[in-house]
This record gives structure tokens, C-alpha cells and sequence, in this order.
């Protein structure tokens, strides 16, 4: 397996189907139809300020062979996205991903790492570290749950 960060248009276009693949498979249903389009808006735009700024956040991807299996997104110490291709869930790849996420955040001298879960994906962040923070909320249609991790 290969962790590294997604810079070039063809990795970001993958991580883009992946993201927006597993979304609508795993996620779609718990979300309004304001939801969903702020989401897939949210998406984008991580996507377009990847590709004109390729060191403006943590945008890691995990390969197995060509195989892009997994994405996590971080703009400073906050966890914007972090998305497993359905088929490879359940095998440690999220993981992995936030082991690296916490290893580079830690190198930049961060102490902590938010992110505003999905609700049905509290309990993944729990077994990692996380921290509940507040209630559970709801912004733009997007139901999350506030968690933060010491690093």
C-alpha cells in the first residue's frame, strides 16, 4: 500500500469519482437535496484549490497497485473529507489514512484534529482517538457530529 499526496489532474479526477462514488452510496441517504448539492459544491471546490494550489491542504490518497482505495482531505487540522471506496472498507485503509494525516499534521506542529463527522460515522472516529464535542448539528442540509483528536 501507498499513501501520498494527489497532485496531478488524473489523481485528483479519481479521487473526485471515488469521493463522489462512495457518497452516493454510503452518505446520499442521510442527507437533504440541500445537502447533497452543498456537499458535491464542497467537493469541488477542495478539488479546484488542490489543483491550483497543490500545498494549500492535505490531500492524501491510498493505492494498492494502481488501485486508488481511499481519500483524506485536511485543510490545516481539520478533516474535510475522508472517503474508503466501498469495496475496501472494513480492511484499515481509514485507518491508515488518518495515521498519515496525524504523522504530517504532528511534523507541522499541530495539536489537534477536528472534523464534524457524519453521525454514522462517530463511532469509526471513537475507535481512532476522537472525541465527541458538542451535539450533533446541522448546516447547509449536512448533518455532522463535532470530534476533535489530541495529535
Amino acid at each position: 500500500m501507498l499513501i501520498k499526496q494527489l497532485t496531478a489532474p488524473e489523481e485528483l479526477h479519481d479521487a473526485y469519482l471515488l469521493v463522489r462514488r462512495t457518497f452516493n452510496k454510503t452518505q446520499k441517504q442521510y442527507y437533504s437535496e440541500q445537502g447533497t448539492r452543498n456537499f458535491y459544491e464542497l467537493l469541488k471546490e477542495a478539488i479546484c484549490i488542490c489543483t491550483l494550489f497543490p500545498d494549500a491542504m492535505l490531500f492524501v490518497g491510498l493505492y494498492g497497485g494502481k488501485t486508488l482505495k481511499g481519500v483524506c482531505i485536511c485543510r490545516d487540522a481539520h478533516i474535510s473529507m475522508l472517503f474508503v471506496d466501498v469495496k475496501f472498507q472494513g480492511k484499515g485503509i481509514g485507518g491508515m489514512l488518518l495515521d498519515e494525516a496525524f504523522e504530517r499534521l504532528r511534523e507541522q506542529k499541530y495539536k489537534k484534529l477536528t472534523v464534524y463527522a457524519a453521525p454514522n460515522a462517530v463511532e469509526f472516529y471513537r475507535k481512532h482517538g476522537f472525541v465527541v464535542m458538542g451535539r450533533q448539528c446541522c448546516h447547509d442540509g449536512i448533518e455532522y457530529v463535532p470530534m476533535q483528536a489530541l495529535l
